[in-house]
């Protein structure tokens, strides 16, 4: 989400431009989430909702992006170190869209591990948008890994964005009874497990051709 806590302290908030401009200048590769307005915008937001890491209610795709720059992140930090922003705090950032991503990465030339989350998604056509958007924008696909639970779409990414990497994620009960074979079957570079895994995981993945990163070791 973007690395809101910098050595176990809340610092940033969630798929917020501050976290991102610091992992990339730190080296990082930038995981980050993304979800679409109701005209269209794609936003860097982990939620369907706006409620629980903003200052607004309601979900993202019922809002216009006009609407939408008037939230703010107003939560840093993730899981135990979490802090809440009061109203009128010198943090409080707006949510960010894919296009202001697009242009930190240009300028950074740091990677990016994009999740388009379309599960559950009324919008089906959310990914090709995506895939379309970071082709036409001039990023080089080499500073790009698009993440998806949905195996279906993952496998659309490369005949829009050539030369793109794909991770297909997946949740622990599947991790391996079904995950390994799912990604070989679209193609993926890359398998993301829940963590943990088991000790058969990681080199039945490698023998299969797959890079690994696991979400989320502690």
């Amino acid at each position: 989400r973007g690395g809101p806590n910098v050595d176990g302290v809340a610092s940033f908030g969630e798929n917020s431009m501050s976290a991102f401009s610091h992992s990339a200048a730190v080296g990082f590769v930038i995981e980050m989430d993304l979800a679409r307005t109701s005209d269209g915008v794609v936003v860097a937001m982990h939620d369907s909702t706006l409620d629980r890491t903003t200052d607004c209610t309601g979900k993202v795709a019922d809002m216009t992006w006009v609407e939408l720059t008037g939230c703010r992140i107003d939560r840093i930090g993730i899981g135990d170190v979490r802090q809440d922003l009061p109203p009128g705090d010198p943090g409080l950032e707006p949510v960010p869209s894919l296009a202001q991503v697009i242009e930190l990465l240009k300028t950074t030339g740091a990677r990016a591990n994009i999740e388009v989350k379309n599960l559950g998604v009324a919008n089906v056509d959310f990914p090709v948008e995506v895939y379309d958007q970071l082709s036409g924008s001039g990023l080089s696909p080499k500073q790009v890994i698009i993440q998806n639970f949905d195996d279906a779409s993952l496998s659309e990414a490369p005949s829009h964005y050539p030369g793109i990497e794909t991770s297909l994620l997946s949740l622990g009960i599947f991790n391996d009874a079904l995950a390994i074979d799912a990604a070989q079957s679209v193609n993926a570079d890359w398998v993301s497990p829940e963590w943990p895994i088991s000790a058969e995981f990681l080199p039945r993945a490698h023998a299969a051709g797959l890079k690994v990163v696991p979400w989320t070791i502690d």
